[in-house]
């Protein structure tokens, strides 16, 4: 059974191109594009790793994974923070949430599934 990823990201090219390269490479991708609706996606998907952005609507990529983080039934969890703004402080303000790692965009496909095969191992 494949390792299931939800990506939350308000851009729809972006959503759509890591959700491809993540099916190309045996993954079950998800695609939300709020924190709203990428919480009620994960919620009911229970995947293994969320990649959410730090700037979308309704709630944000911290809040994000602060929520995903104090749910009981998620904390397994694991949590990617990204953005196209490299901000030391954004960071250390993802880490503090819970996050597992940071992601500066624009994302390099190697980078990314390098990444992705640390945090879940197959």
């Amino acid at each position: 059974m494949a390792q299931k990823i939800v990506v939350i990201d308000d851009d729809k090219v972006t959503r759509k191109l890591l959700t491809e390269i993540l099916a190309r490479n045996g993954y079950e991708a998800f695609g939300a594009h709020d924190g709203q609706e990428g919480l009620a996606l994960v919620k009911w998907e229970i995947p293994e790793l969320v990649i959410t952005d730090l700037l979308i609507p309704l709630v944000d990529g911290i809040g994000v994974c602060q929520q995903i983080k104090s749910d009981p039934d998620l904390v397994a969890t694991r949590v990617v923070v990204m953005s196209a703004l490299r901000n030391p402080v954004l960071v250390r303000e993802a880490k503090a949430a819970g996050a597992d790692d940071f992601l500066d965009k624009p994302i390099k496909t190697e980078f990314l599934l390098d990444l992705v095969k640390r945090l879940i191992p197959a």
